[in-house]
């Protein structure tokens, strides 16, 4: 997701440390397929969210002997970050590295049958995230490919910054791997290097899914100060895993602030829906969970930023079947990035998710009717073996 709320996906593009007030999840009517788009029949965490969660405890250290700071930068937060574990139940990864030719890039592979689907993580991520963000199609028939972007956890920044360099190091992973051709999911602010790769390698693509996905140039965000980056890397992230222990649904309730334009009583809807049902509450911990160490994700993260400024994706040069998700109450990536995406890549389908904020997709109560509509759409253009 996108944040600090812990979690994942994702996006905020100011600057990355720089909090502003989001949104949350609620009620929902219908999702719509528009005309055009889906045969009839069939949104992670950015540093600002961390931030906010960060506001919301401060007042938690004021007062805190040196000591017990002491104490939270020797404590490990007690989250598993080794390369072999479970994310989510039935949910596991196998981290290695490949060599290739453009660079280190580290990837999880699940499955051995099936067309491959290359899941693009989002902001705050790594090859953790986008394997958990693709977790509900590992009973389609599919094998999911989840790479670590540049800057995060164990590919090197240096093995691609910019998002032409990101994507042909995904198509270098291909060839290492023997994969000739691969649907992409791509996510918030992995969408980019996923509208990247499918412009420039469309011999590699047989379909592209964007989910609350960026697609327009973003405006510059005020510097950080070093002083706040450090304290965030160090204690700050120990005392948002604390406060998650401690409250959890402060935490859920920071993060719906962030990822919505919900009204009070959407957002309350939505924070009792995810704290009231057992899977999607450990869904959400699985989420939060992929977002730490954060200093092995920083520098992705930041430089996903840089990229945004610089400028939009090549969407016109898109020619692979292209499904554009975007929930209307994104309080991250603002609809207005779906609708430029769909209006710009020829024959792009889409799929609206009414009343939905980021993070809809995977924690609504109506997350699988919008999985039902990708899953029809990749099977519909997936090569047969």
């Amino acid at each position: 997701m996108t944040r600090t709320s812990g979690w994942t996906t994702i996006a905020g593009y100011e600057d990355p440390i720089e909090v502003r007030p989001g949104n949350a999840p609620g009620r929902h009517r219908d999702a719509a397929v528009t005309s055009g788009q889906i045969p009839k029949g069939v949104a992670a965490v950015p540093k600002r969210r961390v931030i906010k969660i960060f506001r919301v405890v401060l007042a938690v250290l004021v007062g805190i002997p040196a000591a017990v700071v002491a104490g939270l930068l020797l404590w490990d937060g007690s989250i598993d970050t080794g390369p072999r574990r479970e994310l989510f139940p039935g949910v596991q990864i196998d981290l290695r590295t490949a060599q290739t030719r453009r660079g280190p890039i580290e990837y999880d592979l699940y499955g051995t049958e099936g067309p491959v689907l290359l899941s693009v993580h989002a902001g705050l991520g790594g090859a953790d995230q986008g394997r958990l963000f693709a977790g509900w199609l590992q009973q389609g028939g599919f094998r999911i490919l989840s790479p670590s972007r540049p800057g995060y956890l164990g590919t090197p920044l240096e093995s691609g910054r910019t998002n032409e360099e990101q994507a042909d190091l995904l198509a270098a992973l291909l060839d290492e791997l023997g994969i000739d051709r691969v649907g992409v999911l791509a996510v918030s602010a992995g969408s980019p290097v996923g509208y990247t790769f499918a412009a420039r390698h469309p011999d590699r693509i047989w379909g592209m899914v964007s989910i609350g996905g960026v697609s327009k140039q973003q405006p510059p965000g005020k510097p950080s100060s070093s002083l706040r980056r450090t304290f965030l890397n160090t204690v700050g992230q120990k005392l948002t895993r604390l406060t998650a222990m401690l409250s959890f649904e402060t935490v859920v309730s920071a993060t719906l602030d962030e990822t919505s334009t919900f009204n009070e009583e959407q957002r309350a809807g939505r924070l009792s829906y995810i704290m009231n049902t057992p899977r999607v509450r450990t869904l959400f911990e699985a989420m939060f969970e992929t977002t730490f160490p954060y200093e092995e994700r920083w520098p992705g993260t930041d430089n996903d930023a840089a990229q945004a400024r610089r400028g939009g994706s090549p969407l016109e040069r898109i020619t692979a079947p292209t499904l554009v998700i975007h929930g209307r109450q994104d309080g991250d990536v603002s609809f207005d990035h779906g609708e430029y995406a769909a209006e710009r890549i020829p024959g792009a389908q889409h799929y609206w998710m009414e009343n939905e904020d980021h993070l809809g997709f995977w924690l609504s109560p109506r997350a699988d009717q919008s999985q039902a509509v990708v899953r029809t759409f990749l099977r519909q253009h997936a090569p047969r073996e």
